[in-house]
């Protein structure tokens, strides 16, 4: 699917709501993704980073690979991630 940018800044501030509440309820803590899980990038958590949520593709050490809601693939290195709970996620 293609997005606009508009459409993906729309989904990801709806994220980005969903997951500080989670993080407020205690409900996101330490939970380690494995490939294929959404997760979030808590170390470095700023709200404006469209970077920080996505689907794990790859962990290897202290490297990880993720695909953001918008398709785009981001690497980084020397991060915390938590698995983002499923039942808060629509799945098709």
């Amino acid at each position: 699917m293609n997005y606009t940018q508009e459409e993906v800044d729309r989904i990801h501030d709806t994220l980005i709501d969903l997951i500080v509440s989670c993080m407020r309820t205690g409900e996101i803590k330490r939970c380690k993704p494995k490939v294929g899980d959404w997760c979030i990038e808590t170390s470095s958590f700023r709200v404006d980073n469209d970077n920080c949520i996505g689907k794990l593709l790859h962990k290897d050490g202290d490297s990880y690979k993720i695909q953001t809601v918008g398709g785009k693939e981001v690497n980084w290195r020397n991060a915390t991630f938590s698995k983002i709970p499923d039942r808060y996620l629509r799945i098709k």
